[in-house]
């Protein structure tokens, strides 16, 4: 193993080991599970839809953008590509108290999701920058803690999420910048 891989190898055995306890579970279960962000996110989006004029229903398209942009480029070109088999599979005694994954491993798809609409919600609303910097944060952090993920899957994610959400405001500053010309 390489230095590299030792250190994440390292650094993922002493989240997902050294933090393990019944509290911490739960905490990184939620967490984990997207789908309590989604409430949030739906009353986001039905506000903007409604309250927000064009610039929210824009808004809106950007971050639909932003998610497909990022869950394709995660499971339709990097995890084929890489094939980079999880922590839960490849090391023996990983604790998994969301239950086991075997599908490839990097980049981790949900820091990619979450960092995409973190990038953008920052954008439009910087206030507020912290919170999403925590829960894009919490959201990476419970993927290893969970063994479901190394430190760099988690690393590659948030890159990929990045590089979705600046391409998506990319497009969208273009079109805006050439319908005022």
């Amino acid at each position: 193993m390489s230095l590299f891989q030792t250190i994440d190898v390292s650094v993922f055995r002493w989240i997902n080991s050294g933090w393990s306890n019944p509290i911490l579970d739960q905490v990184f279960l939620f967490f984990s599970d997207l789908k309590y962000l989604l409430i949030p996110a739906v009353l986001l989006i039905l506000w903007l839809l409604v309250k927000g004029g064009t610039m929210g229903r824009i808004f809106v398209v950007k971050l639909i953008l932003a998610v497909v942009v990022a869950n394709e480029l995660t499971e339709r070109l990097f995890r084929p590509w890489v094939g980079r088999v999880r922590p839960c599979v490849a090391l023996p005694d990983v604790k998994t108290p969301g239950g086991l994954l075997t599908s490839y491993s990097f980049p981790a798809g949900a820091a990619a999701l979450v960092a995409a609409v973190m990038l953008l919600l920052t954008l439009r609303y910087p206030k507020y920058k912290w919170l999403f910097l925590f829960l894009g944060g919490m959201v990476g952090l419970s993927r290893i803690y969970l063994g479901v993920h190394y430190p760099t899957d988690v690393l590659g994610g948030y890159a990929v999420g990045l590089l979705a959400g600046e391409m998506v405001e990319l497009v969208f500053t273009i079109r805006e910048n050439s319908s005022r010309a």
